[in-house]
This record gives structure tokens, sequence and C-alpha cells, in this order.
């Protein structure tokens, strides 16, 4: 089998990938399941994983269960009916759980901003990326 020839890239070359990259945002982790989600939020929170997908209202299952809805459909890529069918809950729900979210990791000092990006972190390291590109 022939290998294929190595591509140099000149310094401009370089400079305007580097840029591209940058301006490109994150890979989408697609591969990675809400179940892998919600396995590692539960050990981040140190809460057990049914307490996340029960029904209970308890501050602690509930955030933790936004966590995951904001893990899963802005780094995973899963589509909100997906979520929902895992959840067993509607959509106006998990749009609510959502907000909630963005609206304390509006706060970046606070602990959850710091669980997610941990988080987020662990999926990183433990999944491949897709060749799909988020496009901001």
């Amino acid at each position: 089998m022939a290998r294929k020839p190595r591509i140099e890239f000149s310094g401009f070359a370089q400079e305007v990938i580097k840029v591209a990259d940058a301006q490109a945002g994150d890979f989408e982790y697609r591969n990675a399941g809400i179940e892998d989600v919600v396995k590692m939020v539960a050990e981040r929170m140190n809460i057990r994983k049914n307490m996340i997908e029960s029904v209970t209202r308890e501050r602690v299952a509930a955030r933790a269960r936004g966590m995951v809805v904001y893990i899963c459909r802005t780094v995973c890529g899963k589509k909100t009916k997906e979520v929902c069918r895992y959840f067993g809950r509607g959509e106006s729900i998990l749009s609510e759980m959502m907000r909630d979210i963005e609206l304390d990791l509006a706060e970046n000092g606070s602990g959850l901003y710091k669980l997610v990006q941990q988080t987020i972190a662990g999926i990183k390291k433990n999944n491949r990326p897709c060749s799909v590109r988020e496009i901001k």
C-alpha cells in the first residue's frame, strides 16, 4: 500500500489554519451517550445515578438533571427529543432546566460552573470528537 505524501504548509497557511480552528469552536462529542454523561455528573456531584434519573424534585437531583441536559445538548449534540425520552419528560420542562443552568453558569465563579467545566473536560478526555464542527 502506497503512503500518502505528507503535506507541508507554509508559515502563513499554518496561521490561517490556527485562526480557522479557533473560530470554528469545539468538536461535538456525539459518541458520548446520555448514560455516560449521567454517570459522570453523578460522580462529580457525589450522588447516585438513579437519583438523577428519578422524578424527585430534590434540589441536588434537579440541578444534576439540568447539568446533564445542558451538557447533552451543547457538548454532545443530542436532540431534545432524545433527552426527553431518556428522562421521560416534556420538552418544555427540559427547556426550563436548560435556562436555569445557563443562568447559573452566567456567574463564572459559581461552583456549578466549575462542575460543568470539569464534566465537559472528562467527556473530551474519554470520548473521541466527531468530524462535524459546531459553527459559531
